[in-house]
């Protein structure tokens, strides 16, 4: 038989693959059985979670968090959607086959439209503050505008289509170690994606080589007869 993984023939009685180690499967357990001629048809594996990351996307609106769970075949984005920070907007959702993606960088950028909005907020309550009357509105002005700065400095992961578009997932400043992990989660994928590509390739060309041998002594055995 040949092994549902990277196809190389096995012996019936085997449980593992000698080229790949991936357990055996009996005829009785897959929908049909496996031939000769189906070597390069492999069952798709189970998606398996790895780990999952959660962050802030804002600090005003910090109990709305976004996070992002890696399997072993997709990268699962999820990011709150807000006005200017402020307002929800529900939330938005990606999935991103391993398979696709290109390449990954963690990065820090300011958002110059929120972080001038938040610094004119935060003049006006600091003017405030100096009148008794307006003592609250300034304070709430104040801080309003000071969060308002705080999330125009944003941490974020790019992530590379190979169909050339650029997936962003914004952070506040503060867990740029965790855009760090983000991206080295997804670099961790990329290389064991491009590792088990390299193994089944190889797999593939034994299994031809094996393949030809036996064509070729069946051919010399028919000569001498």
């Amino acid at each position: 038989m040949y092994c549902k993984q990277c196809g190389a023939q096995i012996n019936d009685n085997a449980k593992f693959c000698g080229v790949c180690g991936t357990p055996t499967v009996s005829a009785e357990q897959t929908p049909e059985a496996v031939t000769q001629n189906s070597r390069h048809t492999f069952y798709a594996p189970e998606s398996i979670k790895i780990d999952t990351i959660e962050f802030i996307t804002s600090y005003i609106t910090f109990y709305l968090k976004g996070s992002v769970e890696f399997t072993n075949d997709n990268v699962i984005a999820q990011v709150p959607n807000t006005i200017l920070g402020v307002i929800p907007l529900g939330r938005r959702k990606r999935t991103l086959d391993v398979a696709h993606i290109t390449s990954t960088v963690s990065n820090f950028r300011v958002d110059i439209k929120n972080l001038l909005i938040g610094a004119v907020i935060a003049l006006f309550g600091l003017g405030e503050l100096g009148d008794p009357n307006g003592l609250v509105v300034g304070l709430v002005a104040l801080v309003f505008g000071v969060l308002m700065v705080l999330n125009a400095l944003i941490s974020y992961v790019a992530i590379s289509l190979d169909s050339g578009e650029v997936v962003i997932i914004p952070l506040v400043i503060f867990e740029r170690s965790k855009s760090d992990m983000i991206a080295d989660n997804i670099n961790k994928l990329l290389s064991a994606r491009k590792y088990d590509t390299n193994v089944r390739i190889h797999a593939e060309n034994a299994a031809d080589r094996v393949v030809y041998g036996q064509e070729q002594i069946v051919t010399a055995i028919n000569g001498l007869k």
